[in-house]
């Protein structure tokens, strides 16, 4: 019961160990600059297989960004979703130098997903008719052909019909900008800006210009209301870099219908030289019709738009919010897309993870094999010439780089004399040779030598020392002193009596083992180019692919919990004296 107990509160206190581990790593991930993530999604925008609006997404998905600003949206009486505010990030310098600049018309601005609470969202199209209002409160259709670039406006009695084309055509946006039809004999001007449309017609033998009439005009577009799910999901190409990351989304739409800025009393105000202004807190608010089922049941309700700074709670509501979302998703083994590989961040580590451990096991299993034996002829020569041969080669591997190491054994081992190929595991000779797998397996194994031989001798090293000092200690104990005067063999007292109780303070060492088996030996997989699980998360480091950065490192941090778990244990197993629970 004791064992038990005992046992109850190590994992305890390891899920309290493993709980303050994940917010130093939420909090590191939150500090790193985003640049890179931009950078590295700059040619999938460019190309238009992925939207700004998607990669501002899938950044506050993952806790990647700092909200700056916000679009809140409240739909009123007649909706289901009557007075839930609908919510997405924005930026200030966006509202204040592109939206009141005319750069950017409020109907684009408004355009994109709002997210309510649980799984509620407003989506809204962007607009596909311009909408303009002419004396005595008829309006003219004017439909968007964004694809075609063109503007056609039907029948009317106010403005000539016919397809326009805008004027400029590198204009910034199409929802506001000149537009310019000729039928042969005139040519008719539309300029829509800022909520004012003029009309003019230029005779084309006279030049002469009509006089300007002003109107004002709105958008129309699609509007859908439901419950939805997103999730972000890669799909790879035939290299790592050429893949795509997109946010699937599983939507049920339970209102739909069309939008539109809302024409109000204010927009007929004039300035005293007679010109239409346009109130511009008017143009904001939205009406809405909704279809419910069938034609026959039509609702119309008013949607209320807000533009607000985000404040010091709001930024630390969104930092703890994404906390405890990427936690949350974590405890269910969803640790997010990797932005480099395209995948999961749980099968790329999974996938990759059995290559670091053939490595590491047999570099640990020779590591214990001749760090202890040396250790323990160190000890027993003390100051004598086994002792300081064996200390002056293992202080060289401790002081030893990694890449130093690694370089040296390239340059001398496979440029010098040829007797290993460097990169990968494979002879190239090899691939799609059709070789049997035993030829593979000798084939890898031979590839593994030179790596296991730079981890084996920088890690026996340490080992060796901790062997010497423990085994130095336990030969000047009492109960050594008195089985030598008992008559036993010098090698009985070492290795039945001193021996294991060497053991004791070395079973420690097992808890730095575990996450190294698994995690994989970064620097050395890089440099000899093995396709483990350290070389690829150091090549996600190096883009900053934030979500394969996070999830290795929780993986790493569960690993030796685990391993510092299990030395616990092992206490009871080499030291009789040692009681779990006591």
């Amino acid at each position: 019961m004791e064992t038990i107990k005992y046992i109850i509160k190590r994992l305890l206190l390891s899920l309290l160990i493993l709980f303050g581990v994940s917010v130093i790593i939420y909090g590191l991930a939150r500090m790193m600059p985003t640049d890179f993530v931009d950078q590295q999604f700059q040619g999938a925008i460019s190309q238009g297989t992925m939207k700004q609006e998607d990669l501002d997404r899938i950044k506050e998905l993952y806790g990647l960004n700092m909200p700056d600003a916000y679009l809140e949206f409240t739909p009123g009486d007649g909706s289901m979703y009557s007075g839930e505010k609908f919510t997405r990030n924005t930026k200030e310098v966006v509202f204040e130098e592109d939206v009141l600049l005319g750069g950017i018309s409020y109907a684009e601005w408004y355009a994109g997903s709002y997210y309510g609470s649980g799984n509620h969202q407003i989506k809204f199209s962007e607009p596909n008719e311009v909408v303009i209002l002419l004396d005595g409160g008829s309006e003219v259709k004017c439909t968007l052909n964004k694809s075609a670039n063109r503007l056609a406006i039907g029948n009317n009695a106010g403005i000539q019909q016919g397809e326009y084309r805008p004027q400029n055509s590198g204009a910034d946006t199409m929802l506001e900008t000149t537009w310019t039809f000729d039928d042969g004999t005139t040519d008719y001007v539309l300029a829509l800006s800022r909520g004012v449309a003029v009309y003019t017609s230029v005779n084309g033998v006279t030049g002469e210009t009509s006089t300007p009439k002003e109107f004002p005009y709105t958008y129309r577009g699609v509007v859908e209301l439901g419950e939805g799910v997103q999730r972000v999901v890669g799909e790879e190409g035939e290299g790592e870099d050429d893949g795509e990351i997109t946010i699937v989304e599983d939507f049920e739409v339970k209102e739909t219908g069309t939008y539109r800025l809302a024409f109000s009393d204010e927009w007929r105000k004039t300035d005293d030289n007679g010109h239409l202004v346009i109130d511009r807190n008017a143009t904001r608010q939205l009406a809405v019709t909704m279809t419910m089922g069938s034609e026959f049941n039509v609702k119309t309700y008013s949607m209320n738009v807000k533009y607000r700074k985000a404040n010091f709670w709001d930024k630390t509501g969104s930092v703890l919010k994404s906390y405890f979302n990427w936690l949350g998703n974590m405890l269910k083994g969803d640790l997010g897309t990797s932005f480099k590989y395209k995948r999961p961040v749980a099968d790329v580590i999974l996938d990759n993870m059995g290559i670091s451990f053939a490595i590491a096991f047999i570099a640990t299993v020779l590591q214990f094999l001749i760090a202890i034996p040396l250790g323990i002829k160190a000890a027993v020569n003390q100051y004598g010439f086994v002792d300081y041969t064996v200390t002056i080669f293992t202080m060289i591997g401790i002081s030893l780089p990694t890449f130093f190491l690694g370089a040296l054994f390239i340059r001398v081992f496979a440029v010098g004399l040829g007797w290993f190929e460097v990169g990968g595991l494979m002879s190239a000779s090899l691939a799609g040779s059709g070789a049997s797998w035993i030829v593979r397996l000798g084939d890898m194994l031979w590839h593994m030598i030179m790596p296991m031989a730079v981890l084996v001798i920088l890690s026996i090293g340490g080992l060796m020392r901790y062997t010497r000092t423990n085994t130095l200690e336990a030969l000047n104990a009492d109960y050594v002193r008195t089985a030598r005067a008992k008559g036993l063999s010098e090698k009985t007292v070492i290795y039945k009596h001193a021996f294991r109780n060497t053991l004791v303070p070395l079973v420690t060492l097992l808890a730095g083992t575990l996450p190294s088996l698994f995690g994989g030996a970064m620097i050395t997989e890089t440099v000899f180019a093995i396709p483990g699980i350290g070389k690829l998360a150091y090549d996600a480091l190096v883009v900053a692919d934030v979500p394969f950065i996070m999830g290795y490192n929780m993986f790493l941090a569960v690993m030796t919990v685990l391993g510092t778990l299990f030395s616990d244990l092992m206490y009871a197993v080499v030291d009789p004296r040692v009681k779990i629970g006591k």
